[in-house]
């Protein structure tokens, strides 16, 4: 079976810890697009660019309406903002 994971930290991998996706990725051919500090924005997006892979199953995790997840491009951003 193929399986496609998206969402937030509850999906996302953890190496060296034993998660319920670490036990379907032993059992399954999984791809894990979550990412721990995302929103249902990135969740969706990395969703819409992969919704054409032939999945047989995909869980979808979604993160609270109100959580939002910054690109990259403003995270750097905001990382830098004392360097200045």
């Amino acid at each position: 079976m193929y399986i496609g994971i998206f969402g937030d930290s509850f999906a996302a991998p953890r190496p060296r810890n034993t998660t319920w996706v670490s036990m379907i990725e032993n059992k399954y051919n999984v791809e894990n697009y979550a990412l721990s500090g995302s929103g249902l924005f990135y969740s969706y997006q990395m969703y819409k660019e992969n919704e054409h892979k032939p999945y047989d199953k995909i869980i979808f995790f979604a993160s609270q309406i109100n959580r939002h997840w910054l690109s990259s491009e403003w995270r750097d951003k905001l990382e830098n903002i004392g360097e200045r």
